[in-house]
Order: structure tokens, then C-alpha cells, then sequence
């Protein structure tokens, strides 16, 4: 049976809490982590922040999974649902600091957390259930590399969620309505490139956009089926992840 997650239950980690967590850090740290956004004083763009992580666990939320893996996981915010719903569950984030303190304050004792910041991801090929990417993959250079690389870790018949900015004219000027427009090369990428990328190597089974027709925000799901090929393999080649 279908859990379905209502607004602001299943999240247990509050703002309050990742402000907390992140108060030692640089504001630099912070803005990447998207901290700021979660506790917006413009309510809908706290809404929409919010509204992401509760229509990707609506969305992953109709089964039990052996591991899943949280790529660019952030403040952590998604490991308490993860913990949740699979055996194991792995982190991985250039900067792992703030996930490593959300995980010892929840007890999180399935979390296994890991520090990288280049290609090609440190696990087995076909080893992950489920994946996670959530506004992770429009801020890495190598996206080709970096979608390739998921695709190998991902076992067949996998579920892959991917969330992204559209970069649309509507969400760059949302951007500076809401003082987020200092950093002109924050994105590498938009979610049709996302799209793109990982349709090479995955089918796409489910769709979700934030505000309908305005599309600032969409949230795919992709999956890795048998007309999708044999598995890949592990590039020897290091490529630095970051715009």
C-alpha cells in the first residue's frame, strides 16, 4: 500500500534544525546547501523547497529498498525518510560535514556517509536500488560523465529521481526577486539538459513539474530497464564534478 506523504509530515528534519547544523559554516557553505531557501521569508519559495522533497518521497515511497544512494546528499535532509525505506543507505557530497552531524542527532545507524568531489563514483557497478540527485546534477560540469556513472551503479530495474531548476525566465527572475542572483554561473546546466543526459542511458517512467504551466522546478523519474543495455563500465579516468 501506497504511503503517502502529506505536506510537512515525513520531514522530520525542521529549519530550525539545519540552521542548527550549519551555524558553523561559511556562508558560502550554506548558500550552496540551499539553507537559506528552506527558510525563506517569501512563503512560496520556502513552499517550493519544501514541496520537492514531498513529492520525491511520494514518489519513491511504494516499496522497501535493499540500498539507495543520496548523490549530493547536502545538509542530509533527505537520510532520515531514506533510513526509512531502505537497508542501506549511502551519502556522498564533497562536503559531508553537515550530513555527518543530522545523521549522529536522528541515530541514523544504516547512513553510510562518504566525502568526494570527482568522478567516477566510489561503488560496484549494478550495486544501488535507488538513486537520488535532487538539484545535484545542473551544478557538475561533466553531466555526460556524471550520468553515465549513475546509469553503471544502477541495478537493473533501479529507480533514479532527478529534481532540477527549468532556468526558465520565470525562475531566473524568481532568482532575483529572492536575492539568489549574485552568482551568474551557480548552474551549469537546466533540467532539459539533465533530461537529455540521462535519456541516453535510462527510461523515463513518471513526470513532475512545480506551479503547472511555470515550470520552475520538474522532478523525473527514470529507470533502468532491459531495452536500456548491458551495464557499463567503470571509467579509470578522475574528472572534477563541479561547475
Amino acid at each position: 500500500m501506497k504511503r503517502l506523504v502529506k505536506e510537512g509530515i515525513g520531514l522530520r528534519v525542521k529549519i530550525k534544525e539545519l540552521k542548527e547544523i550549519m551555524r558553523e559554516y561559511s556562508d558560502n557553505i550554506i548558500d550552496e546547501m540551499a539553507v537559506p531557501s528552506y527558510g525563506h521569508w517569501n512563503p512560496l519559495i520556502k513552499w517550493l523547497m519544501w514541496k520537492r522533497l514531498t513529492i520525491v518521497q511520494n514518489l519513491c515511497s511504494e516499496g522497501h529498498f535493499k540500498t539507495a544512494l543520496d548523490y549530493g546528499t547536502g545538509t542530509g535532509v533527505m537520510l532520515p525518510f531514506l533510513s526509512e525505506i531502505a537497508d542501506h543507505v549511502i551519502a556522498l557530497d564533497k562536503f559531508i560535514a553537515p550530513a555527518t552531524r543530522l545523521c549522529e542527532r536522528y541515530r541514523l545507524n544504516n547512513v553510510e556517509l562518504h566525502e568526494i568531489d570527482t568522478l567516477p563514483i566510489p561503488l560496484p557497478n549494478e550495486s544501488t536500488d535507488l538513486i537520488l540527485c535532487l538539484d545535484v546534477l545542473e551544478h557538475i560540469s561533466a553531466l555526460a560523465k556524471a550520468t553515465e556513472d549513475l546509469t553503471r551503479i544502477l541495478k537493473p530495474g533501479g529507480t533514479l529521481i532527478v529534481s532540477g531548476p527549468s532556468e526558465n525566465a520565470l525562475y531566473r527572475f524568481g532568482r532575483w526577486v529572492a536575492g539568489f542572483n549574485k552568482r551568474a554561473t551557480y548552474h551549469c546546466w537546466n533540467i532539459d539538459d539533465v533530461n537529455k543526459a540521462l535519456r541516453m542511458h535510462l527510461s523515463i517512467i513518471q513526470q513532475r513539474t512545480l506551479l503547472g504551466p511555470v515550470r520552475l522546478f520538474e522532478i523525473n523519474v527514470f529507470q533502468k530497464l532491459p531495452s536500456d543495455g548491458p551495464p557499463l563500465s567503470e571509467s579509470q579516468e578522475s574528472y572534477e564534478t563541479l561547475c
